[in-house]
């Protein structure tokens, strides 16, 4: 699977319209379970309710995993552990639809820093 989106539930709707699965993630306790699932046992949610267990896809790796800002903040330490490890899937972090909070430089903002474009 190329890419999975971590995100709520309204802006999961829109990646599933163009095709991209993931999952809502409510709480940083869930955001935290199925981030681990996700990069150290290798394993895909593919469906979840509210008061059922996940039932997970194997033996198949994510390469690319957005994350909304309100899912990076849950994760935290784990997220920055993981980017620091260097391994896939790599984490790319987006805004929610209500845009980006203070402090969190966008998509457009992150790339222009790392590819040295500066215009001001």
């Amino acid at each position: 699977m190329d890419f999975f989106v971590l995100a709520d539930e309204e802006l999961l709707i829109a990646f599933r319209m163009i095709g991209i699965q993931g999952l809502a993630v409510p709480d940083g306790a869930t955001a935290r379970a199925v981030f681990h699932a996700i990069t150290r046992e290798r394993r895909i949610p593919v469906q979840s309710e509210p008061g059922k267990a996940t039932v997970y896809l194997e033996g198949q790796q994510v390469s690319i995993l957005l994350v909304t800002e309100d899912v990076a903040e849950y994760l935290g330490e784990d997220l920055i552990a993981w980017q620091l490890e260097g391994d896939y899937p790599l984490i790319m972090e987006i805004p929610p639809l209500e845009g980006s909070r203070p402090g969190h430089a966008g998509i457009v903002d992150a790339v222009r820093k790392a590819i040295g474009i500066h215009i001001g």
